[in-house]
């Protein structure tokens, strides 16, 4: 089968969720059998329709603008038995690239109309190929997506076997910590799953669809997250894209400055499900900034406050750049230990059950 796979992220692949969701449904399809060519529309000339109805009347099924959509694109949509449209959802809609794209399809509509069922039907020049939409957006999924669906139902009717919608996608492709992980890896096998039955059986199942947009256990925790990376970039005067590329390069410690954003941090990265044993632990903060943080884990829940307990299981001190380095794996705690970066007192199972749960 030969498929036809066009992408309007105008993202780099590793920060791009509509991109990471289609490099999984590609894997799917090839897997399957399928040839497949792959086309960034970010990386050709294509130029917006003006309208001119050329294709319907001088140039029947011909478009009169000479760039990459009427040379490339367009003669190789004619002959693919699969088209999979991959865009990301930024405003409650495709992007304006995809947008374009399907716009530009125009020519395959063929000129006169018809009255059909008390309305105005217009035929296509041939069949029209059997079509997947890949999407994702940092909105929730419900919501997110309304719009897209209706219109890719409207425009491909029967011809529409595959709908990959992936809301709240922020931590996807930016946060890989424990709470997310096996959501992730959950997400991306569906996808791939959806890609091999696509091409084995003629659609994406509707379970395998549910499991790729089923929402998150703990929404609460999602929203958290996405206004967490709002607040670090506008603190290191940052947009989104450059934020990940940053945390990739250097991690998260150089873009924690204050006790609010570790407890932010924290309180995003906290694992449920990873430690059932009840312990606190008192961070003591020398240095910029100079505070206190106080962790506890009671009955499976995370309580975190910017105050001072006497009382907790184990008290750590440090700048809060070394206790990140030793929290984020950058240094063994033992080294930090030896060379008194870090101090502590107290029963350091809880720091072995801090590490399990976050």
């Amino acid at each position: 089968m030969k498929v036809l796979v066009i992408n309007s992220s105008p993202k780099e692949e590793e920060f791009s969720t509509t991109k990471t969701l289609t490099k999984e449904f590609v894997k799917g399809m090839y897997r399957a059998g399928a040839s497949i060519e792959q086309f960034d529309l970010h990386k050709l000339n294509i130029k917006f329709c003006v309208g001119c109805s050329s294709c319907s009347t001088k140039n029947i099924g011909k478009c009169i603008l000479p760039d990459d959509m009427s040379n490339i694109l367009f003669p190789k949509f004619l002959t693919t038995d699969l088209l999979v449209l991959a865009t990301p959802v930024y405003f409650g809609m495709m992007n304006a690239a995809m947008k374009n794209f399907i716009d530009r399809l125009f020519p395959y509509l063929a000129p006169l109309q018809s009255v059909r069922d008390k309305g105005v039907s217009q035929e296509y020049h041939g069949n029209l190929p059997n079509t997947v939409i890949i999407s994702a957006a940092s909105w929730n999924y419900r919501e997110a997506f309304t719009n897209l669906s209706n219109y890719v139902q409207y425009l491909f009717q029967d011809h529409l076997v595959g709908e990959i919608y992936r809301g709240n996608s922020d931590w996807l492709s930016f946060f890989h910590g424990n709470s997310f992980t096996n959501k992730r890896n959950e997400i991306l096998e569906a996808t791939q799953q959806a890609g091999t039955e696509v091409i084995m059986n003629g659609v994406a199942s509707r379970i395998t669809q549910e499991r790729i947009s089923s929402d998150m256990d703990n929404l609460n925790k999602i929203v958290d997250f996405h206004n967490f990376c709002m607040e670090i970039c506008q603190d290191n005067k940052l947009n989104i894209l450059q934020y990940a590329k940053a945390v990739k390069e250097s991690g998260i410690r150089e873009k924690l400055h204050t006790i609010e954003s570790f407890m932010h941090f924290m309180k995003i990265q906290y694992h449920e499900s990873a430690n059932k044993n009840d312990y606190s632990i008192q961070f003591i903060f020398r240095g910029e900034p100079n505070g206190n943080c106080f962790i506890q884990i009671s009955n499976d829940k995370c309580y975190i406050l910017q105050e001072r307990h006497k009382d907790a299981d184990l008290t750590v001190s440090s700048t809060l750049e070394q206790l990140l380095s030793v929290l984020i794996g950058e240094e063994e705690i033992e080294k930090s230990l030896t060379t008194g970066r870090l101090l502590v007192k107290g029963n350091l199972k809880a720091w072995e059950r801090l590490k399990n749960n976050f």
